[in-house]
């Protein structure tokens, strides 16, 4: 954790990533996860709003945003 948190870590990741983010998370921190995900030098972010920490527990209209997402990032 305290290696994730210099910012060389993160810009050393070239593999491009999805990150998600579960509006109502309660367990992780969405600032530090923005944070984070600001100096992956490839990344897009989809903010899913009212979704808690386990998106994929939810609703199905939550879980369709996930999915809808997850699909057009893996076709670029």
């Amino acid at each position: 954790i305290d290696a994730m948190g210099k910012s060389a870590f993160a810009q050393r990741i070239t593999t491009p990533m999805l990150v998600v983010v579960a509006g109502e998370d309660r367990v992780v921190s969405n600032q530090a996860t923005l944070q984070f995900a600001a100096r992956l030098p490839a990344h897009q972010i989809i903010w899913i709003a009212g979704a808690n920490h386990e998106i994929l527990q939810e609703l199905d209209g939550l879980q369709a945003q996930f999915w809808h997402a997850f699909d057009r990032f893996i076709q670029r």
